[in-house]
């Protein structure tokens, strides 16, 4: 980089203000980066209420015709040292004003950081979770002092390039830590606090040689002391503000692809800018994403629901080995009554794995490893989710005037999803489904936000492995959020995706109360269907019978007894459970690439 590039910002702050003071359009020959990065030192020290570093390093732009390959992404993204000084990766030289701005301030103040982590250098033993700590804490200082959400822009630029962690370890993966960082911003955990937790905890570390997988579960039990519990009494989601009931209420009711702030703007009557900034709040305040569901019969993989109950617990750790082998598995959660300890999962995939696994489960059976299972193709798939303008408290009276007049408690019901999978109608397949591009793009898109076309994916490395297949610059911002744009179009024009609304995915759930309604789905629907006032439900139906869970209700509840009642007066034959998260249950997900073999054509059956 010339020395008459134009650097947009040079930071400047007095923490007594807690303010950045920005000068725009500033040169390298007015005050150069090295300088800056000097007062972020001094300056992060006295945040830190630590005597201030006087640092000798330089910093400086890598050379345009330099070979030392700076990553675009992951957890040190963006600059490598060399010399003792920090090397600013040159493709920052490519990138958009603002979106260099914003990264170099974040590069500034996470190296200034670093300065004051006492012995912690690269080769530390903790180097690679010291790095995902640096990317967490630089974040919650940019919100902290700039009036950030996590979500903002200049954050956005950050996240999307420093989550791409790469790592053996399940509890590095970087799922975990947006997770983290999310609950750090809701809590208000400090900057500050986080360092000072996180160089006690380093020190006790290296005292006790402790495993980095321990050290980074002690981080996460450390924030959910911080977090309310979550556990929902099967309430509406109470939406305070009147504008974003109604808001909500016009979302859940128009398709994805008529839902952009300005199409919008002339059915509400408010200015497109107004609707960008409530779509922003509302991501904010709950969370709500436009979700991925996969239309995968076009692709001839089935969706097969099974739960297994369990006579001995010794079983249980060989039975859980072998089915998060299982490459089609979606989810696989652990649950309980009072009479029994169960398996609980979902697949997605061809007839005959479906069968391998049916004939495994009947196999445990009669050696009697098993006390009992059940396994069945799914045949409809309904998410609802209700909102409400009181706040509601979970009193058998509430139950009653939820089930019995909804509308007298301002209660609306979204209907998310409604998904029939009619195996009986073959789904004619063509060759550009199984499209490599195509795959893998199916493979790690999550979600899209509201209004703007912000994705998420996970794993976000197959992403970043798709643009380099078709030869996308990953450095570019733009160029890459083009590409995905197309690639969102080009599976929705074939049919292989539709978005739905709501604020988790369907298989992201920490506990839920789960009713296996033991009756033909046509004969009690109308009883089911009046449950969907009762905050999120999903409902999956089969030919025999129809499962419901309600997420993060827990088993000893008033709701759960009084849907007992209800389930009892009318007659109806069920069993109940609570489901819990169990981390040793995580399963990666569906890589279909993986899964498929381009040269016979066919999905692998293991």
């Amino acid at each position: 980089m010339g020395k008459n590039t134009l650097i947009n910002v040079i930071i400047r702050r007095t923490f007594e203000s807690l303010r950045w003071i920005r000068q725009e359009k500033m040169t390298l020959e007015e005050k150069d980066l090295s300088t800056a990065f000097q007062e972020c030192v001094e300056k992060i020290g006295n945040y830190l209420e630590k005597p201030a570093i006087k640092s000798k390093i330089k910093v400086l732009f890598q050379d345009k015709n330099s070979e030392i390959d700076i990553p675009d992404l992951g957890r040190n993204f963006g600059t490598i040292y060399e010399d003792g000084n920090i090397i600013l990766a040159n493709w920052l030289n490519k990138l958009s004003n603002n979106e260099s701005k914003y990264l170099i301030e974040y590069f500034l103040l996470r190296e200034a950081f670093r300065l004051y982590f006492d012995e912690i250098i690269t080769d530390h033993p903790y180097e690679r979770f010291t790095e995902i700590i640096l990317y967490i804490i630089t974040i919650l200082l940019l919100c902290e002092d700039n009036n950030y959400t996590t979500i903002d822009r200049a954050v956005y630029v950050v996240r999307s390039r420093g989550i791409g962690f790469e790592e053996d370890e399940l509890i590095l993966k970087p799922e975990y830590w947006t997770w983290f960082l999310k609950n750090c911003y809701k809590c208000n955990i400090k900057a500050s606090q986080l360092f000072q937790v996180f160089v006690q905890r380093i020190k006790e570390a290296t005292k006790e040689k402790k495993p980095i997988s321990d050290l980074a579960w002690d981080f996460v039990f450390w924030l959910r002391t911080f977090m309310p519990e979550e556990i929902s009494h099967a309430l509406p989601i109470y939406i305070q503000k009147k504008r974003f009931y109604d808001l909500i209420k016009i979302l859940g009711e128009t398709p994805f692809n008529e839902c952009s702030a300005l199409a919008l703007s002339k059915e509400i009557g408010r200015s497109h800018r107004v609707i960008s900034r409530d779509f922003k709040l509302l991501l904010d305040e709950y969370d709500i994403n436009w979700y991925v569901e996969r239309n995968i019969l076009k692709y001839r993989l089935f969706p097969y629901f099974f739960r297994i109950n369990l006579k001995k617990d010794e079983h249980k750790e060989q039975l859980i080995k072998k089915l998060t082998a299982n490459r089609y598995i979606r989810y696989l959660k652990e649950g309980y009554s009072e009479e029994t300890t169960f398996l609980v999962g979902w697949i997605e995939s061809p007839q005959i794995a479906y069968r391998q696994l049916e004939k495994y489960l009947e196999k445990l059976l009669k050696s009697t490893l098993i006390e009992d299972y059940f396994i069945g193709q799914i045949r409809r798939k309904k998410i609802t989710w209700a909102i409400t303008t009181k706040k509601l408290e979970p009193t058998e009276k509430t139950y009653q005037t939820l089930l019995k007049n909804p509308e007298k408690l301002q209660c609306y019901t979204i209907k998310a999803l409604d998904k029939t999978y009619d195996i009986t109608k073959f789904q004619k397949t063509k060759k550009e489904y199984y499209n490599e591009d195509v795959l893998l793009f199916l493979s790690t898109v999550i979600l899209h936000r509201l209004g703007r076309a912000y994705y998420i994916f996970r794993p976000v490395e197959l992403k970043f492995e798709l643009c380099e297949k078709k030869g996308i610059n990953t450095s570019n911002t733009a160029e890459v959020m083009d590409f995905v744009n197309q690639m969102d179009l080009r599976c929705r024009r074939l049919g292989l995706i539709e978005y739905y609304l709501n604020f988790k995915e369907f298989i992201h759930f920490k506990k839920a109360l789960y009713f296996e309604i033991n009756e033909k789905p046509e004969d009690v629907i109308s009883v089911l269907e009046k449950l969907e006032a009762f905050g999120e439900m999903m409902r999956l139906s089969f030919l025999d019978r129809i499962i419901i869970y309600f997420h993060d209700v827990i088993y000893d509840s008033v709701f759960r007894k009084f849907v007992e009642k209800l389930l009892k007066r009318n007659n109806i034959s069920y069993r109940v459970y609570q489901i819990n998260h169990h981390r040793g249950l995580n399963t990666t997900k569906i890589n279909y690439t993986e899964a498929y073999d381009f040269d016979s054509k066919q999905w692998k059956i293991d």
